[in-house]
């Protein structure tokens, strides 16, 4: 009889372990499931998404996006997986790129995935990145780099292009190229810049191209009020460096135009829809502030 309420015991004990681990699992599964970043002042991604989560987001398709920047550190733990491609222009080396860091700030925005509570969440952590170098060990780049960097993006058959720097001069050669990008398809994305004088910076100054200007969390425009621009959020966004800093703050348009790319991400990641119909939506937002990405989504009749 004592034998039997002691081996009765221990099965209740037993159970009682497995319910428990059965608890943990599942609640581990469900903190995963809406894991939904907020901290290390993450301020973009709760204006845009409000209390919903970005994985939620993210379609079926693979998207490609080739980021010509400055080289990306993609060793960086929040990147693990999501460069899948890395080409330095003529004259540059991409092993030996020791000033990488904006191109990974801009890489973090798009793509990072927090790999523990510091990390930093990217509007489509599942997008897959082609870093392009442009720009050498003294963050220096020049019209023809660019070319080529939009070229060899062409060659990939990326999706998106997202380019966060920009020249003041209309050069023919330089329009020639994004045009090319835009006839097979792509959606450029670019940054507006960071002047005063109301003018859009190049390449974002064109009409193939998705103007980014950029807002701050209290939803006041930067710089100038610009035509056939969209804007973003861009004070304080918080993404990945290379470095020991691993994580830092900037502001400006070059870190707004990664989120518009991001959010195009996910449409893309949802539905094959063309680069002309993205436009013509965006073209809604020109001198506006995009604050809610559900009504993107309500636009092409996505579901999240």
């Amino acid at each position: 009889m004592k034998k039997s309420i002691k081996k009765k015991k221990i099965f209740i004990f037993i159970l009682c372990l497995c319910v428990i681990a059965i608890g943990i699992c599942l609640l581990n599964y469900y903190i995963s499931k809406n894991k939904n970043v907020k901290h290390r002042l993450q301020w973009h991604v709760e204006a845009l998404f409000g209390s919903g989560n970005p994985l939620d987001y993210i379609g079926d398709n693979k998207v490609m996006i080739a980021v010509i920047d400055s080289g990306i550190d993609d060793s960086h733990a929040d990147l693990a997986g999501c460069v899948t491609d890395k080409y330095a222009v003529s004259g540059l080396d991409k092993n030996n790129n020791t000033d990488n860091e904006h191109g990974t700030f801009v890489c973090g925005i798009i793509s990072g995935f927090p790999k523990d509570e510091d990390g930093v969440l990217g509007i489509n952590s599942k997008a897959d990145i082609i870093s392009i170098d442009i720009s050498d060990n003294n963050g220096i780049a020049d019209t023809d780099k660019m070319i080529e960097a939009i070229d060899y993006a062409i060659s990939k058959r990326v999706d998106i292009i997202n380019i966060s720097v920009m020249t003041k001069n209309d050069y023919d050669k330089l329009h020639l190229a994004v045009k090319r990008a835009y006839d097979n398809g792509i959606v450029i994305v670019a940054a507006a810049g960071n002047d005063t004088d109301e003018k859009i910076g190049y390449p974002a100054g064109y009409d193939e191209v998705l103007s980014v200007g950029a807002y701050t969390k209290s939803g006041i425009k930067m710089y100038s009020e610009l035509e056939n621009t969209v804007y973003l959020p861009g004070k304080n966004i918080v993404s990945t460096v290379s470095g020991d800093r691993v994580y830092s703050s900037n502001d400006g348009t070059s870190a707004a135009a990664p989120v518009l790319t991001g959010i195009v991400s996910l449409i893309l990641s949802k539905k094959d829809i063309s680069n002309t119909d993205i436009m013509e939506c965006f073209s809604n937002y020109y001198g506006k502030k995009i604050t809610d990405i559900n009504e993107i989504y309500e636009y092409f009749e996505l579901s999240h």
